[in-house]
């Protein structure tokens, strides 16, 4: 039986699998197609987020650790394993996530653009998470309440309530979906 093996690229995850360990390959997107480029190295995880410049990825799936092109990976956070991440054009968010309904926390970690952790918390149930591509603010949504972090300065920007999904878009607009349906796009 084979493992699975992640493709990292800047536009996206492709995973198939194969015999062997867990590698994580950089390709770049020429005139011929995705060809190799940087190094390749065994990991642990099983998934990434790409910084939005498409340089660094953040691994999933064990101790989170960002890879970069070179091959380096170093450890990030205090978390055991990491569940959910994104990254934003300066800094990142990663999230441990709660699996059981025993009260265990998910554990939001907020890092800036020097991998430095700024903000953090603890939180009741799953949470998801979302990065602006065009700045510094990232956002998790637990509890039908939106938080959102500047990575930075490592402080809350504010809380929306009600709040059911979200997600930035290209421009850096803050589009969430309330529990009533309706969609905004916030600033």
């Amino acid at each position: 039986m084979g493992t699975k093996r992640r493709i990292l690229t800047a536009d996206s995850v492709e995973e198939f699998v194969l015999a062997g360990d867990n590698e994580a390959h950089w390709l770049t997107r020429t005139g011929q197609g995705w060809q190799p480029a940087g190094a390749t190295k065994r990991v642990t995880g099983v998934a990434a987020c790409l910084t939005p410049n498409g340089s660094r990825a953040l691994l999933l799936g064990q101790r989170p650790a960002v890879l970069d092109h070179d091959g380096n990976q170093r450890s990030l956070t205090d978390l055991d394993s990491a569940g959910a991440c994104a990254w934003a054009r300066s800094g990142g968010i990663v999230a441990e996530l709660s699996v059981t309904g025993d009260g265990q926390p998910s554990r939001v970690r907020v890092v800036n653009g020097k991998d430095v952790v700024r903000w953090q918390q603890d939180t009741a149930g799953q949470v998801r998470v979302t990065a602006d591509p065009t700045g510094s603010r990232v956002a998790y949504q637990a509890d039908r309440v939106l938080h959102e972090i500047d990575t930075e300065r490592g402080v809350e920007l504010r809380a929306i309530p009600g709040v059911q999904a979200a997600r930035y878009d290209a421009n850096g607009d803050l589009v969430t979906i309330a529990d009533d349906g309706t969609v905004s796009w916030r600033r």
